[in-house]
């Protein structure tokens, strides 16, 4: 075995590396979901152990694609080698949420050929300003999730806790249910500037880009739950490609309009949504 299979963390404890562990996972999961677990050990947040607990962000990647592709390279002769080289096709550095992942796989090649395929795909760069007048951009630079290569079109995803309404909501309820105290009010007032402070950011950034000469389409939670939503939106995808990059997207277009591609397609996606 190579020699990055195994990661001694003292004590006498020896535990499978990232690698290993994604290689032999490959016996429980199909290959969607063996990609998503690819693109959590590559990105930055950790799904609760059991499915019941809460995610955590902004943590470190513990591998990377090359380093899953090096290992691979190296372990020829694995029973579930097969499996792991269809998934990490798939796979992209620097996922930061689980709902990205799902994303990432199906706008690229997609398991068993049925993502949408608009090209390869780069995850999470920060671009730089590029508007004619630096003034015109609120920032120096942005981070759009999601950008097909070599082109200025991409998505960024806003989950339905994006915003944290629930929080307003949970801060409204206490304050309607404590009209007396002025804390209370303060804390749903503080708490309602925050997240119209998020939605300005973001709206902002949508300029910046475009000012930039991007055209960054706005992924919802609703555009992954809703059957038929997802389609849609890489339909829209497809379109800006074309216009924008002058690519032949014929193919890519004749395939979305695939009822038998579509409904299969739904399928996956579903069964690993949270």
């Amino acid at each position: 075995m190579p020699g990055s299979t195994f990661v001694e963390v003292g004590g006498g404890l020896t535990l499978s590396s990232p690698e290993l562990v994604f290689l032999e996972m490959g016996a429980d999961l199909n290959v969607l979901e063996l990609a998503l677990l690819g693109m959590e050990l590559c990105g930055g947040y950790v799904l609760p152990a059991r499915g019941d607990g809460e995610v955590r962000y902004g943590v470190g990647p513990v591998t990377s694609v090359d380093k899953l592709a090096a290992f691979l390279g190296q372990m020829r002769r694995h029973p579930r080698i097969g499996v792991a080289r269809a998934a990490l096709r798939l796979v992209r550095d620097s996922c930061w949420s689980p709902m990205e992942a799902p994303l990432v796989a199906f706008l690229g090649e997609g398991p068993e050929g049925l993502g949408y395929g608009v090209g390869d795909l780069v995850v999470n760069e920060r671009v730089r300003s590029e508007a004619a007048n630096a003034r015109l951009a609120s920032k120096e630079s942005r981070v759009p999730d999601i950008v097909v290569a070599g082109t200025g079109v991409g998505v960024n995803y806003d989950g339905a806790g994006h915003y944290d309404i629930e929080r307003v909501a949970r801060a409204a309820l206490a304050a309607a249910g404590n009209a007396g105290e002025k804390g209370a009010w303060s804390e749903l007032e503080a708490t309602k500037r925050e997240v119209r402070r998020k939605y300005a950011d973001d709206r902002r950034r949508e300029r910046d880009l475009w000012a930039s000469g991007m055209t960054v389409f706005t992924v919802t939670k609703e555009d992954l739950y809703e059957e038929g939503a997802l389609d849609l939106l890489a339909g829209q995808v497809i379109e800006a490609l074309e216009r924008t990059s002058g690519r032949d997207m014929s193919s890519q277009r004749a395939a979305l309009g695939d009822k038998e591609r579509a409904r299969r397609r739904w399928g996956l996606l579903r069964s690993v949504l949270p």
